[in-house]
């Protein structure tokens, strides 16, 4: 099943949720906070919204373990949402656990047809790594899909970064052939913008008119520009899209307000 949204002139709106972490059970806990309260808060903020986008994205790590009842929790929660909604598997993620709970349908495509736009979605999970690579069927893919369509301007979507973000910690898990990647964003004039996941912050850059972003965590947040592992005490949220018929983009992030969520800021590494 393939997702096509089509508003005519109107500009599609996308909302990128991204690292909910959710556990097994209902109180599981990740470095202090709990994941699935986060992602309520989270959920409920996007239901006073919803008549602001048209389309959940959501770039991995869903679960914290990969367990099948946190992706059954996960598609309880975005049942609240009459827009469809696409999936991606992040490394925290059991990619067959997933596609147990929600098969082989439309959130599993692999394309989405956005009015004028084509949404791509790309496999950077290497299984039993924390860092990410794509496959060599995952580069052939993505130049099949723009080559495709070259009419038709294009957002990437993956769950690892496909450049450095200032990290050093996280840079270190960043996609290890970004090269082979950013050569084909640059081959085709069609790409306008590449998003991510799995860095639990916000990042914006733009470089030759491509837009390289990633959207907050739905629960903890890592400390921007930090050399060693950092929490930050910035609020879980999501990153909102809007694509115009013309090829232009606007983005903006939507975070919590007004709500206590317990974290551990003294955490050295997910052990904690």
């Amino acid at each position: 099943m393939h997702i096509t949204i089509d508003h005519g002139q109107r500009p599609i709106r996308i909302v990128q949720l991204t690292d909910s972490h959710l556990g097994e059970q209902e109180n599981a806990t990740l470095l202090g906070m709990n994941t699935e309260q986060s992602l309520a808060y989270v959920i409920d903020m996007l239901v006073e919204r919803s008549e602001e986008f048209d389309l959940i994205l959501a770039t991995g790590d869903i679960a914290l373990n990969g367990a099948p009842e946190a992706y059954r929790r996960f598609q309880e929660k975005l049942s609240r949402f009459q827009q469809p909604k696409v999936w991606l598997a992040g490394n925290h993620d059991d990619s067959s656990a997933m596609r147990d709970v929600i098969g082989y349908g439309a959130e599993m495509s692999r394309t989405v047809q956005l009015g004028s736009w084509q949404l791509i979605l790309l496999d950077s999970v290497v299984a039993g790594e924390v860092g990410g690579h794509l496959a060599q069927s995952e580069l052939n893919f993505l130049r099949h899909c723009l080559a495709g369509h070259p009419d038709r301007p294009a957002l990437i979507a993956l769950h690892h970064h496909p450049m450095a973000i200032g990290c050093d910690w996280l840079d270190e898990q960043q996609v290890d052939n970004a090269d082979e990647l950013l050569a084909i964003v640059h081959e085709y004039d069609n790409v306008k913008a590449v998003c991510w996941g799995h860095v639990h912050q916000d990042f914006y850059r733009c470089h030759n008119d491509v837009h390289y972003m990633s959207a907050p965590s739905t629960c903890v947040q890592f400390a921007p520009n930090s050399p060693e592992f950092k929490l930050d005490s910035a609020l879980p949220g999501v990153r909102w899209l809007e694509l115009q018929p013309d090829g232009h983009l606007a983005t903006e992030i939507w975070r919590l307000t007004g709500v206590h969520l317990a974290v551990n800021l003294e955490s050295t590494g997910y052990q904690q």
